[in-house]
């Protein structure tokens, strides 16, 4: 069993540009129009925007669906909430 090379370069912001596109993977954020003292009802975010450097979308709201998600119902891999629980996995 080989070892991994730890002295790999790390990946320039163009290259993870191009490996995103390979994935063909596209990114989902919404949030409603509709808030209640400043939040918003749903929030949905999901993916990421590797052209701004984020890794992971944050949803607020009420009601908040993805990746990282806070609000008094919120479901995701890091759910944070009164209501919340974990997405299941495919």
């Amino acid at each position: 069993m080989a070892l991994p090379n730890l002295n790999q370069p790390k990946l320039d912001s163009e290259q993870v540009k191009a490996l995103a596109a390979l994935a063909n993977f596209k990114a989902r954020r919404k949030q409603s129009e509709c808030v209640f003292l400043r939040v918003p009802l749903y929030s949905i975010a999901f993916g990421s925007d590797f052209s701004k450097g984020e890794v992971r979308w944050h949803a607020k709201g009420i009601f908040a669906f993805g990746d990282v998600a806070t609000g008094v119902f919120a479901f995701g891999d890091v759910a944070m909430g009164g209501g919340s629980a974990p997405l299941p996995s495919a």
